[in-house]
């Protein structure tokens, strides 16, 4: 919740009953939403992708008929993207993350795992080695309201579609100065 947010869904109280039996007005549960610092945008690839489905065979149903007995086995799809490369951007809040008590060490956590962020994360769809990140860019600014939009820093990266990007030049922003790279693990 720190980072991301959160969404409280909170029950209607137990109340009245018209006499139809529908609740009285007012009764209806309330959900409280806590926007959280940090925003993670749809990845999207950078060249047009083809999907592989494979049909497969459900081997366990755990479904029971009307009858009580099991159902038999089902047919189904899996689909797979065999090759592709995708960007994605984020950003993070500081006013939101004074809201949430989001820390500088919290980014830093969330800075450390993003390289790795497919590790561990195998399915028969994406098997093991078969994604990866292969950098980040991480741009810090100097100040709460930041020296630059989030537009123009995000709009500064050009991704080709082997992997190589370049990046306009903007004031603050210098390796080392505002902007890290760090490669993929």
């Amino acid at each position: 919740m720190r980072a991301f947010g959160q969404l409280f869904a909170l029950s209607k109280k137990k109340g009245k009953k018209k006499e139809d039996g529908s609740d009285e007005e007012g009764d209806a549960g309330i959900s409280i939403g806590i926007r959280g610092p940090v925003t993670v945008q749809s990845a999207f690839s950078l060249v047009p992708i083809d999907i592989t489905s494979t049909q497969i065979t459900k081997s366990v149903n755990g479904e029971d008929t009307k009858d009580g007995k099991r159902s038999s086995d089902t047919m189904g799809m899996k689909h797979r993207v065999d090759q592709g490369i995708y960007v994605f951007y984020g950003s993070m809040n500081p006013q939101l993350a004074e809201k949430t008590k989001f820390s500088e060490e919290d980014a830093q956590a969330i800075k450390e795992i993003l390289p790795k962020l497919f590790e561990n994360d195998e399915s028969s769809a994406r098997p093991a080695g078969s994604m990866e990140v292969l950098k980040v860019l991480w741009w810090k600014h100097n100040c709460k309201s930041g020296q630059h939009s989030s537009a123009k820093v995000h709009g500064s990266l050009k991704v080709q579609p082997d992997g190589k990007f370049e990046l306009a030049k903007l004031d603050g922003f210098e390796q080392g100065k505002g902007l890290e790279i760090i490669a993929g693990f």
